[in-house]
């Protein structure tokens, strides 16, 4: 699955008219298999861009190719085809708290079911197994019957993971994977997302906030700031130098740390923020 963007803007359907596009004439190709991870600080449009590539966010100009096609001149059933084999993971997983784990993860396989053996799969689950090993490489193996509600917030997220492995799709879109993890979860559901999808052959664009595990696991590191392409390198390219421009006033996210009250970093923060609700 190729992805091709050339000036892409994209606007927030609830946005004023006259506010700044989230993604600002952007221009990106993404080879079928590749993998890169984007990075930037808050407010940069990482998730508009994945919203964008998962073909849930029509542009507001410029051109976008997914898997060789551009998704917005297709009627709706070709459409529905083509979101078939995009799997996106949004940064808090949309998991029905009293919905079992197994049936949860049953739902990314819901595009190759009927109508009826969608509803047979709900009291008789039909893809245990695999369930089973898609939790497994996340450490999940014994969670398979619970129900989601007694899932921890971390729990909650390596479910989300799993269900990538559930599907069948050739691109994966995943939205800040470690948000709530601690470091040794995070290593162990990178590691496992990342080798499943070079088994694979699927192409996976992550957002990231740890940059250093951008650099670790993926060979090509984008930067964004405000919209816009700030670079687009091989990992052994990002410098130091280069993750301190991208993230100049906004230091304690590229350190991972808790801004400091009335340091530079939170004072430029609370001012964009106040900006943006004018």
């Amino acid at each position: 699955m190729n992805i091709g963007l050339k000036s892409l803007e994209v606007r927030h359907p609830a946005s004023a008219p006259t506010s700044p596009s989230a993604i600002d004439k952007l221009d990106l190709q993404i080879k079928a298999g590749e993998h890169l991870a984007v990075i930037g600080p808050s407010g940069a449009g990482k998730t508009t861009l994945l919203q964008a590539l998962a073909v849930g966010l029509r542009p507001s100009s410029g051109q976008i190719s997914v898997g060789n096609q551009d998704p917005w001149s297709l009627n709706s059933s070709l459409l529905k085809q083509l979101r078939s084999t995009i799997f996106y993971a949004p940064q808090i997983p949309p998991l029905p708290p009293r919905q079992r784990v197994i049936t949860a993860l049953s739902s990314a396989k819901l595009a190759e079911l009927s109508f009826i053996d969608s509803l047979v799969n709900l009291v008789l689950p039909k893809f245990t197994q695999q369930a089973y090993e898609a939790l497994c490489a996340f450490d999940l193996g014994e969670k398979l019957w619970l129900r989601v509600d007694r899932l921890s917030g971390g729990e909650r997220q390596r479910v989300g993971l799993a269900k990538a492995l559930m599907s069948s799709a050739r691109l994966w879109l995943i939205d800040e994977p470690l948000s709530a993890l601690d470091p040794k979860r995070s290593q162990q559901a990178i590691e496992a997302l990342v080798s499943e999808a070079d088994q694979r052959g699927v192409t996976l664009v992550a957002t990231l906030h740890q940059v250093a595990v951008a650099r670790q696991m993926f060979p090509r590191i984008v930067g964004l700031r405000d919209g816009t392409l700030q670079f687009d390198l091989a990992r052994e390219q990002v410098s130091d130098e280069t993750l301190k421009s991208l993230y100049a006033d906004f230091e304690h996210e590229l350190e991972e740390r808790e801004p400091i009250v009335g340091d530079q970093d939170l004072n430029y923060s609370v001012s964009k923020a106040v900006i943006a609700c004018r």
